[in-house]
C-alpha cells in the first residue's frame, strides 16, 4: 500500500471519525502504521477534532430516536460513544478510582479507547 497523501489521510480521518480502527481497515494497514502516517504527516491533532465531530453526531443520533422512536443500530453506537467519551470523543468517562486502577496496571486511556473502537462493531452487532 502506498503511503497516502496529506488530503486523502485528512478524508479518511474525517470520512472514519477519528476511529483509527477504521481508518487503518481502510487502508489495510495496521493501527500502529496510521499513527505512524499521522506524526509524519502531522495530522494527529485532527484525531480529536474528528471524534468530538463523532460525538455531535451521535447527540444528534440519540435525539433522533428519542423523537422519532427509531430502533436502527445506529442509536446503540451513538448511546456508547455519549457514555463512554468525554465532550472532545478522546478520553473515556470514568470514575477517578477505576482510571488509578487502568493506570497501576498500566493501561493508558488512549489504550483503552483503541482496544474499545475495535470492539464498538461486535457491540453494535450484538445488541
Amino acid at each position: 500500500m502506498a503511503v497516502p497523501g496529506k488530503r486523502e489521510l485528512r478524508l479518511a480521518i474525517k470520512e472514519h471519525g477519528g476511529v483509527i480502527a477504521d481508518i487503518a481497515k481502510y487502508f489495510t494497514v495496521s493501527r500502529q502504521t496510521v499513527y505512524r502516517w499521522l506524526d509524519d504527516k502531522d495530522l494527529r491533532s485532527e484525531i480529536p477534532k474528528s471524534r468530538a465531530r463523532l460525538s455531535d453526531v451521535s447527540t444528534d443520533v440519540i435525539y433522533q430516536r428519542l423523537f422519532n422512536e427509531d430502533e436502527d443500530k445506529a442509536f446503540e453506537a451513538a448511546k456508547f460513544v455519549k457514555l463512554h467519551m468525554n465532550d472532545d470523543g478522546h478520553v473515556l468517562m470514568l470514575p477517578p478510582r477505576l482510571w488509578a486502577l487502568l493506570l497501576r496496571m498500566g493501561i493508558s486511556g488512549d489504550q483503552l479507547v483503541a482496544e474499545l473502537e475495535e470492539l464498538l462493531p461486535e457491540l453494535v452487532e450484538a445488541s
